[in-house]
């Protein structure tokens, strides 16, 4: 396949998911979480803002200050919820940029965004007014940054990944764990080597100023909240949210029940099991290596 055709396809997919995502957008009221965010958004100060923002779990301050910028234009659910179909359309760039980096194939990098293109799962959350969508972009463009770093290690290279990582956090505290790839990546690729040691150290120093730099949102807006859960309150089991996460479930009543679901959800077993299997069989060519 040639470039040209992989790119028409692929904007035929960003459509195509574009379209999936804003398809009914405004329809349903917002609900407890978004409804909550919508308010902060709209206090008439931005100091008001951060006071209603610091009572919510897991909410950092991008997502409330876009969805403030969205709320001058108008305040109806569709309009608020943009931002998290726009996020969700940009996923689908971001894993076909990062499948590419890693198989080297143009096919299966259209396969992935394909399939996120059409999750019943990723749709969902792209029609909440809430952080999931940008977290979910924000940590596939810190991995896709991280491997082009590892691939030539290059100090814009790596000045990018943690651009868009610092960045990230301010969506979600979840994003800098894109650290976790990077110490599983060293530890595979062996730490000791001297060719991999430059690129190590600016892996760590990258990480730490992330941290440093991340640390004092944390503690504006990260410990502070006022709302106690118990683990697993909402979703059931351990279990579920493995499921959910593998996209095996919904918990957004998206396709949860009937035969439609139970097809979707053995068509994700499926690939799982094959891309586990891919994986293995070509595990020394499953990462970029360092400097190549």
């Amino acid at each position: 396949m040639s470039d040209r055709l992989a790119r028409w396809i692929l904007v035929v997919l960003l459509l195509a998911g574009f379209g999936l995502r804003v398809h009914g957008l405004g329809d349903a009221g917002l609900r407890l979480d978004e409804a909550g965010q919508a308010w902060a958004a709209t206090q008439p100060t931005l100091a008001g803002l951060v006071a209603i923002e610091r009572t919510h779990v897991m909410a950092m301050p991008l997502d409330y200050v876009l969805t403030r910028a969205m709320a001058t234009v108008n305040d109806n659910e569709f309009v608020l919820r943009l931002p998290s179909a726009a996020w969700a359309t940009l996923n689908i760039a971001a894993l076909y940029a990062l499948t590419r980096l890693l198989t080297g194939r143009r096919t299966a990098a259209l396969l992935a965004a394909l399939l996120l293109t059409v999750s019943p799962l990723h749709v969902g959350y792209a029609q909440v007014l809430r952080f999931y969508a940008s977290l979910s972009t924000f940590y596939a463009l810190a991995c896709l940054l991280l491997y082009r770093a590892l691939r030539r290690p290059t100090g814009g290279r790596w000045a990018a990944f943690g651009l868009v990582t610092l960045i990230g956090a301010y969506s979600h505290p979840f994003v800098p764990t894109v650290a976790v790839n990077g110490a599983a990546y060293f530890l595979l690729a062996g730490p000791a080597r001297r060719e991999n040691r430059p690129a190590l150290l600016r892996f760590i120093g990258v990480m730490l100023v992330v941290g440093v730099l991340f640390l004092p949102g944390y503690l504006t807006f990260g410990v502070q909240h006022q709302y106690d859960f118990e683990p697993f309150q909402f979703s059931g089991s351990l279990r579920t949210v493995i499921l959910s996460g593998l996209d095996w479930t919904t918990t957004l009543g998206v396709a949860s029940a009937g035969p439609a679901a139970a097809v979707w959800r053995w068509v994700n077993a499926a690939r799982v099991a094959l891309g586990w299997a891919a994986l293995l069989r070509h595990a020394t060519r499953a990462f970029p290596r360092i400097g190549r």
